[in-house]
C-alpha cells in the first residue's frame, strides 16, 4: 500500500513536481490490471477465439497449431485450409511467436489461454518501458502514468492486447526499442543502440508497418547528417556514423529477405492467402473510398479511441506547432516525422481501413510521441504555464482517463457481444465438436469440406481437422466440390440449413448423414458410382 499512499499524496501537489520512479511501475502495473478486470480480460483470457476478426484470430492460431502437432517447422508453415496445394503451406509473419507459443502448448498443453497470456505480457512490459521513456523526459511520474495509461485506454490496444493477432506485439516491440533509443541517447550505452534495432526488427519482422518508427529515427539520422533540422543542436547523437549505418542495413536487409521468402514460398505452393502489399487510394474510385470513410467513421473510429480524446491529441499536436519555439526540438522533429509517416500509412493501405481496423495499431505511435512533446512542453515552461500543476486539471485528466476506461469497456463488450460476434453465433456448433467427429472415427487425420464456412481457418481450426473451406472452393460447382473429394476429403460439414438447399447438387455427393452436434451436420461423402 506505500507506493499507492505516496502516490495519491503527491499527484495533487502543486508545489514542485510529483516525481517518484521508485513507485511508478508499481502504480501503472496495478491501473493497467484494475482496468483489465473492467474490460473482463479475466474471462475473456478463457475464451475460445470469437469477436471482431475471428477469420484472422484462427489463421494465427491454425498456424501455431501446425507447429504444434508437428506438421510444419519454422519456415514451412501451414494452416488447416489445404488450399490449392493440398498442403495448406502459406506464409506471412515472421512465425516468432506461433513457433515459441506451440513450444509453450509441447511443455503446459494446447491452451489457447497461453497464447492471449504471452500477448498481454509483452504490451505490459511496453508499457511499463514507455513509462519509463515518459519519466526520464518529463520528470513528473503523474502526467507520465496517466499518458500511458490512456494508450491503454484504446479499443483497438486493449483488445487486441488480449488476443491472437501480431499487431499490437509488433507495436510493443517498436515501444521496446524507443525506450532503448532514449537510453541511448540521454547518455547510455552503445549497445542500447544495437537493441533498439533488435526491437525495431522484431517488430518489422511481424508487422512491416511497425518500422514506421524505424523510418522515423531514420529521417533524423539523415538530418543530422545533412546539418538539417539537428535532434540535438548541442551534440551529435550518431558520432559514429556507422553505428547506425550498419545496423540500419542488417535490419533493411533481414525484412527483404524475409518477404522476398514469404513470396517465394507462396509462389511455389500457389497458396497465399495474406496480403503482402500495399492497398492504395489511388487505385480506388470514388465511390469505393466514400464506403471506406463510411466504415471509418461509423464502425471503427470509436475503437481506435474516445472522441474527446482524439480531438485531445490533434488540438495537442496543433499546440506544439503553434508553440515550436518553446517545444523540445528533438521531439517536436519526431513527432512532425510520425505526423509524415501516418499520413503516409493511410494513403497506402487505406483500402484495408474498411475491415481491417487493427491495421491503425501501429498508428498509435503518433498518439504516444504527441503525449510526449506536448507534456514536454507544458512541464518545461510550468512557471509560465502553472496551470499544468492544478489540482482541477489534474482531476480532470483523470476523469478523462476513467470516462476513456468506461469507453473501452464498452467497446470490448460490444466486440463480444451476441450482436457483433456474427462468427460465432454462426458457428458455435464448432467450438466442442472435436470430441463429437472423434467419437464418428473422424481423426484429426481425416480431410473434411466445411461447406458454409466461407472463411480461411475458422471452422477447420477449431474442429482441428485439414481440409477445404467454402473460401478458395465454390460450393455451387459440382467439380469443384469432386475435386476435393478426389483430394482426400471424407466428410462433408456444414452448419446452414439455406445452404443445403441451395445446393441440392451436394446430395449426389453425400452418401450418409452420420449425425447432428448443436447447429452442424456431419455427413460421408463420396463421388457418385
Amino acid at each position: 500500500m506505500k507506493p499507492v499512499l505516496i502516490f495519491l499524496v503527491n499527484i495533487f501537489s502543486y508545489r514542485s513536481s510529483p516525481y517518484f520512479p521508485k513507485y511508478s511501475p508499481v502504480i501503472l502495473l496495478s491501473i493497467i490490471l484494475l482496468f483489465a478486470y473492467f474490460y473482463n480480460y479475466h474471462e475473456i483470457i478463457k475464451y475460445r477465439p470469437q469477436g471482431v476478426h475471428q477469420w484472422r484470430q484462427c489463421d494465427c492460431l491454425s498456424l501455431t497449431s501446425n507447429f504444434y502437432s508437428g506438421e510444419a517447422d519454422f519456415f514451412h508453415p501451414e494452416i488447416h485450409n489445404l488450399l490449392k496445394d493440398n498442403e495448406g503451406r502459406t506464409a506471412s509473419e515472421f512465425p516468432l511467436i506461433y513457433y515459441l507459443v506451440s513450444l509453450f502448448w509441447k511443455l503446459f498443453g494446447k491452451h489457447e489461454w497461453i497464447f492471449r497470456l504471452m500477448n498481454f505480457m509483452i504490451s505490459v512490459i511496453a508499457m511499463l518501458a514507455l513509462l519509463k521513456v515518459f519519466e526520464h523526459i518529463l520528470k513528473d511520474s503523474f502526467w507520465s502514468i496517466f499518458s500511458v495509461s490512456l494508450l491503454f485506454t484504446s479499443g483497438i490496444f486493449a483488445y487486441y492486447s488480449l488476443n491472437f493477432l501480431m499487431n499490437t506485439t509488433a507495436f510493443s516491440f517498436a515501444l521496446i526499442g524507443w525506450y532503448f533509443f532514449f537510453k541511448f541517447y540521454h547518455g547510455g550505452k552503445q549497445w542500447f543502440l544495437y537493441l533498439m534495432f533488435l526491437f525495431f526488427l522484431l517488430g518489422g519482422l511481424l508487422k512491416v508497418s511497425s518500422l514506421i518508427s524505424f523510418v522515423a529515427l531514420s529521417g533524423v539520422f539523415v538530418f543530422e547528417w545533412l546539418g538539417l533540422f539537428p535532434m540535438n543542436r548541442d551534440h551529435q547523437i550518431f558520432k559514429n556514423k556507422l553505428v547506425f549505418i550498419v545496423p540500419a542495413i542488417i535490419l533493411m536487409a533481414f525484412i527483404y529477405l524475409w518477404i522476398s521468402y514469404v513470396q517465394a514460398y507462396n509462389h511455389t505452393w500457389n497458396s497465399g492467402v495474406f496480403l503482402l502489399g500495399i492497398l492504395p487510394i489511388w487505385d480506388m474510385s470514388g465511390e469505393q473510398i466514400i464506403e471506406v470513410l463510411d466504415h471509418v467513421f461509423n464502425k471503427w473510429i470509436n475503437g481506435y479511441f474516445f472522441w474527446p480524446t482524439q480531438i485531445f491529441f490533434i488540438l495537442a499536436l496543433i499546440s506544439t506547432w503553434i508553440f515550436w519555439k518553446k517545444a523540445e526540438k528533438s521531439l517536436l522533429l519526431l513527432s512532425g516525422l510520425m505526423t509524415i509517416g501516418f499520413v503516409s500509412f493511410i494513403v497506402l493501405f487505406f483500402g484495408a481501413l474498411k475491415n481491417h481496423d487493427y491495421y491503425v495499431i501501429d498508428l498509435l505511435i503518433l498518439s504516444v510521441f504527441i503525449m510526449l512533446t506536448f507534456f514536454t512542453l507544458l512541464l518545461r515552461n510550468r512557471k509560465r504555464l502553472a496551470i499544468i500543476d492544478l489540482t482541477i486539471i489534474k482531476v480532470i485528466a483523470v476523469v478523462l482517463l476513467i470516462v476513456n476506461m468506461s469507453n473501452t469497456t464498452r467497446e470490448i463488450h460490444r466486440r463480444y457481444s451476441a450482436v457483433r460476434n456474427i462468427q460465432k453465433n454462426e458457428m458455435y456448433g464448432y467450438l466442442d465438436i472435436e470430441p463429437f467427429l472423434d467419437s464418428l472415427g473422424i481423426d484429426a487425420s481425416k480431410k473434411v469440406i466445411s461447406a458454409s464456412d466461407r472463411t480461411i481457418n475458422i471452422s477447420l481450426y477449431l474442429m482441428n481437422r485439414k481440409g477445404w473451406c467454402r473460401y478458395g472452393t465454390n460450393m455451387e460447382d459440382s467439380a469443384a466440390v469432386a475435386d476435393r473429394i478426389k483430394r482426400g476429403a471424407e466428410y462433408l460439414l456444414y452448419h446452414k440449413e439455406i445452404d443445403f438447399e441451395k445446393n441440392s447438387h451436394w446430395t449426389h455427393f453425400i452418401k450418409e448423414e452420420l449425425g447432428v452436434h448443436e447447429n452442424v451436420t456431419v455427413c460421408k461423402i463420396g463421388l457418385p458410382q
